[in-house]
């Protein structure tokens, strides 16, 4: 009977519901927040991309690392290891030159890592443009 009842109890406590929220706030994430979102920039005729500093809120400093993404059309989804065509580890300067792309659409993003989290993709670091 004490089996049973500890049992029992043990299982209460395992199977009880997470406070509302346990997943709210950044206290428990790596990284704490995101970096701001780098301001992107295209000069089509020089497929010149510029873009601003990414800073990381923790450090109040510029993030060593960011990352190119480049989508022939625009994408469903962000964040895929797959579609970084570029990482740029402490940037001395922060332009890049794209090379040609294929005619049709195409999707640049720029997003700034401080080691745990990644930018937003927001309409500041995303280019959508056409080509040629």
């Amino acid at each position: 009977v004490f089996f049973a009842a500890v049992a029992l109890l043990s299982g209460c406590t395992v199977n009880s519901p997470l406070p509302e929220d346990y997943y709210a706030g950044v206290d428990k994430i790596a990284g704490g927040n995101p970096p701001s979102v780098p301001v992107v920039t295209l000069t089509k005729s020089q497929l010149r991309l510029d873009y601003t500093a990414a800073i990381d809120p923790e450090s109040n400093a510029e993030v060593t690392t960011y990352f190119l993404y480049f989508y022939n059309g625009v994408p469903n989804t962000y964040y895929l290891q797959r579609d970084v065509v570029l990482r740029i580890d402490s940037p001395a300067t922060r332009v890049i030159t794209l090379n040609t792309p294929s005619d049709g659409v195409h999707t640049a993003i720029i997003t700034g890592y401080d080691g745990f989290r990644e930018s937003a993709v927001t309409d500041q670091n995303r280019i959508i443009f056409s080509w040629p």
